[in-house]
């Protein structure tokens, strides 16, 4: 083979090797551009739910028997818990606001924190919508159910409570 057919063959693999570069690239780019777009859809979706989910906890509130029995709660230094998930719950506060309460080793109330944008990706889209179409009859059959729930979190003292 002599040079001038080495450089034509050099020439047609480096047009080659340019085109999968470039096609290559292009997929990579389009891949995260679609990815991108996924996650301002997931991103809006999750907004839209959190005010939908903020407007029933303001509905839920305007009735006054949930709203004795959210008091009652609180008095007695509990919260009313919507949600119970495996990772978190949801609180609804007395004056109609949201609370998120992260499970785990040793965290207490200090982890309650209001719900917000930056958080409300950490609870599932399926329970939020169960919260958002629960009526205030599931509401109270919740709230009654932790209000009689109270007296079995209260511990007798023992003998060496005292020592």
């Amino acid at each position: 083979m002599e040079i001038k057919e080495a450089i034509a063959k050099s020439k047609i693999l480096i047009n080659k090797k340019k085109e999968l570069v470039k096609k290559t690239r292009q997929e990579i780019l389009t891949k995260k551009d679609r990815e991108k777009k996924e996650e301002i859809i997931e991103h809006k979706e999750s907004m839209s739910l959190l005010g939908q989910l903020e407007k029933r906890a303001k509905e839920a509130i305007k009735d006054k028997e949930i709203l004795i029995g959210i008091l009652f709660l609180e008095k007695n230094k509990r919260h009313f818990r919507i949600h119970d998930g495996r990772k978190s719950a949801i609180h609804l506060c007395p004056n109609g606001t949201l609370k998120r309460q992260l499970w785990g080793m040793y965290m207490g109330d200090n982890y309650i924190q209001p719900l917000d944008y930056g958080n409300i990706d950490s609870i599932g889209k399926e329970d939020l919508k169960k919260i958002i179409n629960a009526d205030n009859a599931d509401f109270k059959k919740m709230l009654t159910k932790q209000i009689l729930e109270l007296e079995k979190r209260i511990d007798l003292p023992e003998e060496n409570d005292f020592i």
